[in-house]
């Protein structure tokens, strides 16, 4: 994220591209780094039903005991979002802590 907000800051005059991929839409480097951060963000958060999709279909997440925590796993399903392999190999994943940050600025 931080290589596309260096784009943004590069160019005197902004520059968009087709975003996303093969779309008539367009978009600044600045607002693509921004909607993937909300995009891998999201999956961390807890939808309509408390469920969050990092935790795929564990209902045991939505209970009252349990919906506060969250696991980051070794690795996560690209159509779904669920948390795939070790929860305590947890290096890359504690990345999403960065993401917030930027949304939060």
């Amino acid at each position: 994220m931080e290589k596309y907000s260096d784009l943004d800051r590069v160019f005197t005059v902004p520059l968009s591209i087709h975003y996303p991929t093969k779309s008539a839409s367009k978009a600044t480097f600045l607002s693509i780094a921004h909607d993937i951060c909300k995009r891998v963000v999201s999956i961390f958060l807890p939808g309509k039903n408390g469920a969050r999709p990092i935790h795929g279909t564990q209902e045991k997440y939505t209970e009252t005991d349990w919906q506060k925590l969250l696991l980051f796993y070794e690795y996560i399903h690209a159509d779904t979002g669920r948390g795939c392999g070790a929860s305590h190999q947890t290096g890359w994943t504690a990345l999403i802590v960065e993401f917030v940050q930027k949304l939060r600025r």
